[in-house]
């Protein structure tokens, strides 16, 4: 079992305002995990490039609105708490 104190990690400044704590990764799991995750903020009218990764991602958005879009299954608008989980 890995448990992360978020206090205990440091932020991510990825650019445009967008900032990032990571959770849940190769580096701070113990075992080797096949899923990455951590908290992402998005100042409004921003957003990720499409992109892709190397192992399985899992978003919930906590506040706001957003739009996701995914190969072969296009664009979805997301509302608080709605989570997706891309392999």
């Amino acid at each position: 079992m890995t448990v992360i104190k978020v206090e205990d990690v440091t932020p991510l400044g990825r650019g445009g305002g967008v900032v990032t704590i990571p959770l849940i990764t190769r580096q701070s799991a113990e075992e080797e995990n096949l899923i990455t995750t951590g908290i992402s903020t998005y100042p409004v009218g921003t957003g990720a490039p499409l992109h892709s990764h190397n192992c399985d991602e899992h978003v919930t958005l906590l506040e706001g609105l957003a739009e996701v879009e995914i190969e072969g299954a296009g664009t979805v608008k997301l509302v608080p708490h709605d989570t997706t989980y891309v392999k």
